[in-house]
């Protein structure tokens, strides 16, 4: 039927005019705006909210520790979680509009959140860390059965594209281009 046929083309970012019983009707896409869930409130975080939110992103900060995870800490964030990782993930349900960038402070947490983000359907997971340290990560979760082959295809690990960033600035632009990128290309 005809509004089913607009209704896809909704789905697809296309506004439409339907006509039912004469009446003529505008139907235009609601396009989520894109969440990006940062783990870990350290220094790397600091430009990511910053330069998330100037690139339209809506910003939730988790870290295990109110030192990091604060509104004076990160103002620009919509929202921020002092909260162990584990809590979080019961209490809330990630978004397929969800960009989860995992830089805690030490890889048994990175390895935590992302068993835990693994089980969403977020667009997006990243996580930061050498080869070896993302090897050990993955074999953890492997060997214990609770994460497969397939599903850490998903993880963009080491996270960002590859422009020999080293600052946390240079870190942040480079985590936020293949956001983007990933982003850019995703249908919801």
């Amino acid at each position: 039927n005809l509004v089913l046929e607009h209704i896809k083309s909704i789905r697809e970012e296309e506004p439409g005019v339907v006509f039912i019983r004469d009446t003529e009707i505008y139907l235009a896409p609601i396009i989520p705006t894109p969440v990006l869930y940062i783990f870990g409130g350290g220094h790397i975080s600091l430009p990511l909210v910053r330069m998330g939110k100037m690139v339209g992103f809506r910003i939730v900060v988790v870290d295990d520790r109110e030192l990091y995870a604060n509104k004076n800490r990160f103002p620009e964030a919509d929202e921020v979680y002092a909260l162990d990782f584990e809590t979080f993930f019961e209490k809330f349900k990630l978004p397929p509009f969800a960009y989860v960038i995992i830089v805690t402070r030490g890889h048994q947490y990175d390895e935590l959140v992302l068993e835990k983000a693994l089980k969403t359907e977020a667009a997006y997971i990243g996580m930061i860390g050498s080869k070896r340290k993302v090897k050990f990560t993955y074999d953890n979760l492997l060997a214990r059965g609770t994460i497969t082959q397939d599903a850490l295809a998903r993880v963009h690990s080491p996270i960002g594209l590859d422009i020999k960033a080293e600052t946390p600035e240079e870190i942040a632009i480079s985590i936020l281009a293949e956001v983007i990128q990933v982003k850019e290309s995703k249908q919801y």
